[in-house]
């Protein structure tokens, strides 16, 4: 067997032949909100490996030197060769946390980037900032103030610094807010109550029915979950398994720490499927004048006959006849009778006081 090894060029084949690398040392990065961040990842010997960047989400935001996400603000920089960085402009809050370069090696090399978002402090206005109260009378002074991180508040009276209660830290008494007051369900089924609780330091958090207070432990009734939403805010959810009728009522979320309490009352209700009636149309129907039903011949009933007389016209009759019955022992059959003569009466009656009013009418025109 020969073996022909060249060495013309040889540290040029060795360079190829090594696998890519890069520190995988992590690192943190702090930026100031509105300025630009860079991220640097510093790759050797790359290759024809692919490399990739994710945001703290693991959404792709490039490969190689192509940009794949959605935002202006983010581009792929290449001060050189080596390296494969990413420029992030006018850095947000939400902008924060953990960023990966990777190259798909086996295994593959991952580099951490942690980036902390700072946010300068503000003060917010709300209006009154003047009060005139008698002597003795209590006031609020409320001071509303938003950064990251959470800005040390100090007051002052005729410029010199008052230290007041909180110890140095932003501390609020519990706010309970619900997404909705009302929720309706059906039995048999299950349901899902959430109340969200802002508040510093955090508060005790809590559910009641009728003034009982629901178990924090998972039973076969209920389930209670707390997810944080943010360094002061934290959500209650409690999933009410198969409903039945006593489910149904009142649901109250509590929250109280060492400067309040609050609470916010929601409505469980049961949802009932409404049947509509089905409307039948009954058919289109030409109404023709009606002759006046002649009374029965019966010697049990006493007839009394009123004539009302009318103007002879077309189609119409020149008197109606109107009877007054009496009856004596009188047969279904003849109550019938005596009931059809009298509707079509009425409906002749109908009939010529709308061609009067016609004739009225045509005559005014």
């Amino acid at each position: 067997m020969i073996a022909a090894v060249s060495i013309v060029g040889g540290e040029s084949m060795d360079r190829e032949l090594m696998d890519p690398s890069f520190d995988t040392k992590t690192e943190n990065i702090t930026a100031i909100a509105g300025e630009t961040a860079e991220l640097r990842c510093i790759a050797e010997n790359k290759r024809g490996y692919g490399l990739i960047w994710l945001n703290p989400r693991k959404t792709l935001i490039s490969k190689d030197e192509s940009r794949y996400i959605d935002d202006s603000r983010i581009s792929v920089e290449r001060p050189n060769i080596r390296y494969w960085n990413i420029i992030i402009r006018e850095v947000r809050f939400n902008d924060s946390g953990e960023y990966m370069c990777q190259i798909n090696t086996k295994p593959v090399l991952i580099k951490r980037i942690n980036l902390f978002v700072r946010v300068a402090p503000e003060i917010i206005d709300y209006g009154e900032t003047n009060f005139v109260l008698p002597e003795g009378e209590t006031v609020d002074l409320t001071c509303n103030a938003t950064g990251v991180p959470i800005p040390v508040v100090t007051w002052y009276k005729q410029f010199k610094p008052i230290k007041d209660y909180t110890d140095g830290y932003f501390a609020v008494p519990p706010e309970v807010s619900l997404t909705n007051k009302r929720l309706g369900q059906s039995v048999g089924r299950e349901t899902l109550l959430e109340c969200r609780v802002a508040a510093s330091p955090h508060a005790n958090i809590y559910w009641t029915r009728e003034r009982q207070d629901l178990p924090l432990h998972k039973t076969n009734k209920y389930v209670t979950n707390v997810y944080n939403d943010g360094e002061h805010e934290k959500t209650l959810s409690l999933n009410i398994i198969d409903i039945t009728k006593e489910d149904f009522g009142s649901y109250t979320c509590h929250a109280s720490n060492r400067l309040g309490q609050d609470s916010e009352t929601m409505f469980l209700y049961e949802n009932i499927k409404v049947t509509e009636p089905t409307v039948t149309t009954p058919p289109y129907r030409t109404h023709q004048p009606v002759r006046p039903v002649s009374p029965p011949r019966d010697s049990s009933f006493v007839n009394t006959p009123h004539y009302h007389s009318g103007n002879d016209q077309p189609g119409q009759y020149s008197e109606s006849v109107y009877y007054n019955y009496n009856s004596k022992n009188s047969s279904p059959e003849q109550l019938v009778a005596h009931a059809r003569m009298l509707m079509g009466m009425l409906l002749i009656w109908i009939l010529k006081q709308i061609q009067t009013l016609q004739n009225h009418f045509f005559e005014i025109k």
